[in-house]
């Protein structure tokens, strides 16, 4: 969930006289049903005022959102549609949508990921809506927000309308859907006031009659520019009605446009008296003005009636109604860039700084720290904001926000960040998946720092990542760090942090079975992280821990027992649709029917996985499909598909930079050449692994019994082979991997025959019924082809 929900940004404005302009408020409503509608035009056109008037008329229900910079980061711009959906349509729970940008297990594809934030969103909306965007030109030009909202449209369903205010053409794909008839652009030419409309407003809004000769002069000033009405109309009821001839023909000049801010300075600030304009310069460093804020910040108890004034006379602010805060006020882009720029030059620099200060300590109690941050930020007080940082950052995290957070720690001062832990594992996590290997220092660093300061939660999450880290390819060292774990997680402080408990248990479960093939204590620990994790409520975090228990299961050869947990993570999934657990899940599901030889039903599950990982850019899982589909393939004797695959298979595991990976694809390439009897190629294939594989002792041992297998056939028999099984066994026996124990008891029962050992082979042999019921699979994997 974000940190702070600023209602103001999905609050349409509220402006107490609004001139009804019929004409194109008909033109829209003709464009009611276009899936997108773009009002486009300079500033102070009138966009929001239409939009706003065409909301009003409208029997749909309408949400709106107010764009700022920060929504150029395409996770703040979710969490706004998706509040701003909510404020609309309250009776709709869009609690499991909020979740999504926080949800990060793997490396993603950008525009994937996009879609499934939206499917996640719109699947939730039955009924018409429409939702309004003003201020997409305050986006940055190549923010990666247009590219979410690309796909936002391309996603929307028949009921879903789509609203623009910009000022400029924004880089979607609009002119395809006009193709299409389903978008419409009203321009600036056509939001421009027509004389007819301008005479209306003077009358109604302004008491202002002119006669015709100078009522063509104004519209011919002011170009039916609507800012130009307003600054005009302001400065004309000023002067006495026998001077406006004089004043309207020879005062002023075709150039009013580009004498924007001299009008906004002659019209609206010099005629305040200076305590007012005290406040509207102080104030223009808010975004969204509150009274109340400005009594404690500047002990002004009339700024409610300043705004309201203000208000009434349309002088570019614009009125919103906040359910917890009542009435807050937000200045016109043009009115407060004015204001910033006198409040630049009106103060010293101290003096700025001592407003921002205090504005910030003041947003900091109110619990608004993301203001707080901004503000102090400005005032040159990296110390208060690094700690409010520190603070707020988990919360971030959990939120998906690591744009905001690394833009915030490159804010601060680099030593800063260097002397703190939390802005060290701050900046790692901001970057953990696209950041260079060499960011895995900030995360070193931060272990280190959180040691020396006894931190225990620090020290919890700072191994789980680095754990993590490894399992990806970066350069970790990772034995004293799992050493360093089993200690702290053994420490009666441990137990104030449930929730790092659980992640550091999980990272050890996987990092364990995958890269040490030490089975039976990572399946300990992927339990005990699922029980912490459903204590809690961490439903991700529970299933992916699931899923490994049951992978393990099924590697040890205890079926019952993965089976008995696939069927409860079907379950949990039922309620909860998160695609990239979805695609471990049915990797994991293959794996388990490819186990027991039903080959069809594990067929069908990886082509749903392959897709499920296309459709959703799960890159990272794609290396896992691709060796399930080599591995079934020869295993029903269609070598043909497994040669095709093989290539794709070795390319995507270099990619991904993990040595495990490209040793586990090139083993069940060796596989695949060993069950179409080409043994040196399969020995060949199978060295490669090795020169891979360190660590992973289950990788090692099934390759070291697949070569052994290929020396047999090739009557290379000899005491290295013989080791090499005695090894394998030793350690399948050991972890009760009961499967391969049986493999590699009859694969020294091969050997020995072939050396007239009988009695040895017959010792192997009788062993197999002992090693467990039910487990006698006759050479799944190795024995002769």
């Amino acid at each position: 969930m974000p940190l702070f929900l600023d209602t103001a940004k999905i609050t349409p404005p509220r402006f107490p006289h609004i001139l009804y302009r019929q004409r194109l408020v008909d033109r829209l409503e003709q464009h009611r049903d276009k899936k997108l509608i773009l009002i486009l035009g300079p500033a102070a056109q009138g966009k929001s005022t239409l939009a706003l008037s065409y909301v009003m008329t409208s029997d749909r229900p309408s949400a709106w959102v107010n764009l700022g910079p920060e929504e150029s980061d395409p996770v703040n711009l979710f969490y706004l549609l998706t509040q701003s959906l909510h404020l609309a349509l309250p009776e709709v729970d869009f609690t499991a949508a909020l979740q999504y940008p926080g949800l990060s297990f793997g490396p993603r594809e950008e525009l994937p990921l996009y879609r499934d934030w939206t499917l996640a969103l719109l699947g939730r909306l039955q009924q018409p809506v429409q939702l309004i965007l003003d201020g997409l030109d305050r986006l940055a030009p190549e923010a990666p927000s247009f590219r979410f909202l690309q796909v936002f449209l391309d996603c929307l369903p028949p009921s879903i309308h789509l609203v623009l205010l910009s000022r400029e053409m924004p880089p979607l794909e609009i002119q395809a859907l006009k193709m299409r008839q389903e978008a419409f652009i009203l321009t600036g030419e056509e939001l421009a006031f027509t004389l007819e409309e301008t005479r209306n407003y003077l009358g109604e809004l302004r008491q202002m009659s002119l006669p015709p000769d100078l009522l063509n002069r104004f519209q011919q000033l002011t170009e039916g520019w609507v800012g130009g009405l307003v600054l005009l109309s302001e400065s004309l009821e000023r002067v006495p009605e026998t001077l406006r001839d004089k004043y309207l023909t020879g005062g002023l000049t075709m150039r009013f446009k580009e004498e924007i801010f001299r009008y906004f300075g002659e019209c609206i600030f010099n005629t305040r008296p200076p305590q007012d304009q005290d406040f509207l310069l102080k104030s223009s460093i808010l975004e969204v003005v509150d009274p109340d804020f400005i009594q404690g910040l500047l002990g002004l108890a009339q700024a409610r009636e300043i705004l309201e004034d203000l208000t009434r006379r349309n002088l570019f602010i614009q009125a919103l109604h906040d359910p917890r805060k009542g009435w807050l006020f937000r200045y016109h882009q043009l009115f407060r860039s004015c204001l910033q720029i006198r409040f630049k030059t009106s103060f010293t620099k101290a003096e700025q700084q001592a407003v921002y200060l205090k504005a910030a300590v003041l947003f900091e109690q109110r619990g608004e720290p993301e203001e707080a941050l901004k503000l102090y930020l400005k005032a040159q007080a990296p110390a208060e904001a690094a700690a409010l940082l520190e603070k707020t950052g988990l919360d971030l995290l959990s939120a998906g926000r690591t744009g905001d957070l690394a833009r915030w720690l490159e804010a601060l001062p680099a030593d800063l960040v260097q002397e703190n832990p939390w802005l060290l594992f701050y900046r790692y996590m901001s970057r953990r998946f696209q950041g260079p290997p060499e960011v895995i220092q900030s995360l070193q660093q931060s272990l280190s720092l959180f040691d020396r300061s006894g931190d225990v939660g620090g020290v919890l999450l700072s191994l789980a990542y680095l754990i993590e880290a490894s399992a990806w390819g970066l350069p970790v060292n990772v034995e004293p760090l799992l050493a360093r774990a089993e200690e702290v997680l053994a420490s009666p402080e441990a137990s104030r942090y449930p929730g790092e408990k659980a992640t550091l248990f999980f990272q050890i479960g996987h990092i364990h079975t995958i890269m040490y093939g030490n089975l039976r204590q990572g399946l300990e620990n992927c339990l005990q992280a699922s029980l912490l994790a459903r204590d809690l409520g961490d439903l991700p975090l529970q299933i992916n821990a699931l899923l490994h228990a049951s992978f393990t299961h099924n590697v040890l050869g205890e079926f019952n027992q993965a089976g008995a947990i696939i069927a409860q993570v079907d379950k949990l999934l039922a309620d909860c649709d998160i695609p990239p657990l979805t695609g471990v899940h049915l990797l994991f599901k293959t794996n388990f029917y490819m186990f027991q030889g039903q080959f069809d039903r594990a067929e069908a599950l990886n082509r749903r996985a392959l897709e499920q990982i296309q459709r959703h850019g799960l890159r990272h899982l794609l290396p896992l499909a691709l060796i399930h589909r080599v591995m079934r393939s020869f295993f029903q004797g269609r070598f043909g598909e497994a040669d095709e695959v093989a290539q794709p298979l070795l390319s995507e595991c270099k990619a991904m930079g993990s040595s495990w990976l490209c040793g586990m694809a090139f083993q069940v390439m060796g596989m695949s050449c060993y069950h179409r009897g080409e043994y040196l190629k399969a020995r060949e294939f199978d060295e490669e692994a090795l020169r891979y594989l360190s660590t992973e002792k289950n990788f090692i041992a099934m390759t070291n019994l697949l070569l052994s297998l290929v020396a047999y056939h090739l009557g290379e028999v000899n005491l290295d082979i013989e080791k090499r099984l005695q090894e394998a066994l030793e350690y399948f026996a050991g972890e009760s991997i009961y499967t391969y124990t049986i493999e590699t008891h009859l694969s020294l029962a091969l050997l020995y025959r072939s050396q007239g050992r009988l009695a040895e082979a017959a010792l192997h042999l009788g062993v197999w019924p002992a090693c467990r019921p039910g487990t006698g699979l006759l050479s799944l994997f190795f024995l002769e082809p």
